[in-house]
């Protein structure tokens, strides 16, 4: 005889957490129009959860094994003073809830098959308070196989697994000899040591659990409470269960997923409002996000055509007739005109690349082209292109490591065969799967596959920004080893240095020592082969942290002024004064202000007398040294440098800071710092 486990083994939720289903259960209960007290519908998910384990409380001490639901509902109309009817309203939710939240486990259901096939006894045994009707209905959602199959429940014998008693009864009905019977489950006290101590034989379904980074991510989003990431999570948990993935692709349909998920399907829903029904998808950016899209339109089976459209600034900002040309040729052959129902996907930037590729698109549409963005920030008004945007972030930083495909840039475009073509700026195609591009891409896209085949939209939030937005800030902030090696060893550079160029490389103490110590007012670049020295700082272990604060200490002490010296004998045999910045404070703690702070106090980092910003407290937390505001007026500086990239916002800014009694010829954007004082700095003592 072989016997099953259900959940978690032959069945399991879309939710990662059990009780999700309570979650999924509250926002039913608000369309249903029941009348229940507001305070009820919006705390349900905490009243079902204490109903449950009073219930289990109560019957405990009377010596009962196991609960049934009628058990719970009933502490429910205790603790509340809801109505029966209403209660027996609320419980048949529940029971449609989770014939809603059910996926099947397909490998232990094929094993079941192949024994039921073959001749063998089959049931099935679970410690649940749902009865077997209850139970079957769940299983025949997902299979037919389990018509006839019986169902042992834990709720209906008052006798569970966990203690053994389930087992004794079940070979007692079924007059099986413990060695001639064999238990397949997921719960390694239950499924596994009990049936094992009476001589069963035993197979562990071992469930997958929490990748290291989703843990993170649902202490940081409250899980237990976020219905949205409770299902994304159970998705992705969901396709490790079922497929074979490597590293690169298990983050792919985790952090792939969860940042980009949300954008394919507001992209779509805006498909649907601005009657779109062609999409071109802008290399490179777009790739991750046309392989998502391709799996989610032919799953719900929608009217949308997609297509790669290969650009970029160097392929766009033309500058004669011929590659003008070129452009024009390369549009009229890859963009349907037939009418303005279609539209561009891009993931970040200015848009003005986008503008002026749009100009030279006014010779065959006469309105501006519409473009779809995940994160934009605008320095200036467009008038060539209609923008659409996910959310407006301008600190997410990992935008374009998250969506980089397996190609190099596009720098041109060529005749081949009267065909256009596009230049890449190699065709080396060993880094990209060095580095796990393509597997991150093929794990996206199964999430994509995964979530628009089994997710349906009603109860939850696809579009979830703030979702996207939480995994993007945890790519950037503080992300685990795994994330950082992944995210680091990506190519990263422009077009002049990214066959040399990575995202973060990995420090050593000799790096360190150059980038921090040795180096005066060389070119990082001369030092540092990557892309973002922040995040390569976040790489440093703890020694190598402590070295690094070290370098930086002793930058401008005796010994560094010694070590500055003997580099500049060894090179000229002369030794020039020491160049020193004038006294600032920066102004902001977002991408730009960071960039700044790390850049300055490489070349002089005492000219920084202050770092400020108006929520200084959410920086102090991630570990930045940021003052308040108000410190501003008790310190000596010659420029104040306010670094927000909208020029809307330093105009306010500026104009708050002059009326706070601030000198308005100390106040430089940060565009005017750079040109003024870093570009033309003077030796100084």
């Amino acid at each position: 005889m072989v016997s099953f486990d259900i959940f978690d083994t032959l069945i399991t939720r879309k939710t990662i957490l059990p009780v999700g289903t309570f979650l999924i259960m509250q926002r039913k209960i608000k369309d249903q129009g029941l009348e229940l007290d507001g305070s009820f519908i919006d705390n349900f998910f905490d009243l079902r959860i204490s109903a449950e384990n009073s219930a289990r409380s109560l019957r405990n001490g009377c010596g009962v094994e196991e609960i049934g639901i009628d058990d719970i509902y009933n502490e429910l109309i205790s603790m509340t003073g809801i109505s029966r009817e209403n209660a027996r309203k609320i419980k048949d939710i529940e029971i449609i809830s989770e014939i809603d939240n059910i996926l099947p486990c397909k490998r232990n259901i094929g094993r079941l098959k192949k024994y039921y096939k073959n001749g063998h006894k089959v049931i099935l045994i679970s410690d649940m308070y749902l009865d077997s009707n209850v139970l079957r209905k769940l299983l025949l959602s997902v299979d037919e196989v389990f018509s006839n199959i019986p169902i042992y429940v834990s709720c209906e014998y008052n006798k569970t697994k966990s203690s053994g008693g389930i087992y004794k009864l079940v070979q007692e009905k079924e007059k099986i000899n413990c060695q001639d019977w064999i238990h397949y489950g997921d719960n390694k006290k239950s499924d596994v040591l009990m049936p094992k101590l009476m001589g069963i034989k035993t197979n562990y379904c071992k469930m997958p659990g929490l990748e290291e980074w989703e843990e993170d991510i649902a202490d940081k989003c409250n899980m237990k409470w976020n219905l949205d990431l409770q299902i994304f999570l159970g998705i992705s948990r969901y396709i490790r269960q079922n497929e074979k993935l490597s590293l690169y692709s298990r983050i792919g349909a985790s952090l792939g997923g969860m940042t980009l998920y949300p954008f394919v399907k507001w992209i779509l829903r805006k498909c649907v409002d601005l009657q779109i029904n062609r999409l071109y998808f802008i290399a490179r950016d777009g790739y991750i996000v046309k392989s998502m899209t391709d799996v989610i339109i032919k799953n719900c089976q929608l009217d949308i055509k997609t297509k790669y459209f290969y650009g970029s600034r160097a392929a766009w900002k033309v500058d004669c007739t011929e590659k003008r040309a070129l452009v024009k040729k390369y549009i009229l052959q890859e963009v349907d005109l037939c009418d303005n129902k279609f539209a561009f996907i891009d993931i970040q930037g200015t848009g003005e690349t986008f503008n002026d590729f749009c100009d030279i698109f006014k010779e065959f549409v006469n309105e501006p082209i519409k473009i779809f963005y995940y994160d934009i920030f605008k320095k200036k008004q467009l008038e060539n292109c209609k923008i659409y945007n996910f959310f407006s972030n301008q600190d997410c930083i990992m935008c374009e490591s998250v969506c980089r495909a397996p190609h190099d840039i596009t720098i041109g475009y060529r005749m081949m065969d009267d065909k256009v073509i596009p230049v890449l700026n190699s065709d080396d195609k060993k880094k990209w799967l060095k580095c796990g591009v393509d597997e991150f891409v093929k794990g996206a896209a199964n999430f994509a596959y995964y979530m628009s085949k089994y997710v349906d939209g009603t109860y939850i939030n696809e579009e979830n920004q703030q979702l996207a937005v939480s995994a993007m800030s945890y790519l950037s902030e503080n992300p685990c080893k795994f994330i950082m090696d992944y995210f680091a060893a990506i190519p990263h550079g422009d077009i002049e240095n990214e066959e040399q160029y990575i995202f973060a490389p990995k420090l050593n103490c000799f790096d360190i020592f150059r980038i921090f110590l040795y180096r005066t007012d060389e070119e990082l670049t001369r030092f540092y082969k990557g892309s973002n020295l922040e995040y390569s700082i976040k790489r440093l272990n703890s020694f190598e942290h402590k070295f690094l604060k070290w370098c930086m200490k002793e930058n401008y002490s005796f010994l560094g002024r010694y070590i500055h010296k003997l580099k500049v004998w060894n090179h000229n045999g002369i030794c020039p004064l020491r160049k020193r910045l004038p006294k600032i404070i920066i102004y902001g703690a977002g991408k730009s202000g960071r960039e700044l702070y790390y850049q300055v106090g490489l070349v002089d980092r005492k000219s920084i007398v202050a770092w400020v910003d108006i929520n200084s407290s959410d920086y102090i937390k991630k570990g930045y040294p940021v003052k308040t505001i108000d410190c501003i007026h008790s310190k000596i500086y010659d420029f104040l440098v306010l670094t927000m990239k909208n020029e809307d916002t330093v105009r306010n800014v500026a104009y708050m800071l002059k009326q706070s009694g601030v000198d308005k010829d100390k106040i430089l954007s940060i565009d005017d710092y750079y040109i003024k004082v870093l570009k033309n700095r003077k030796e100084g003592p």
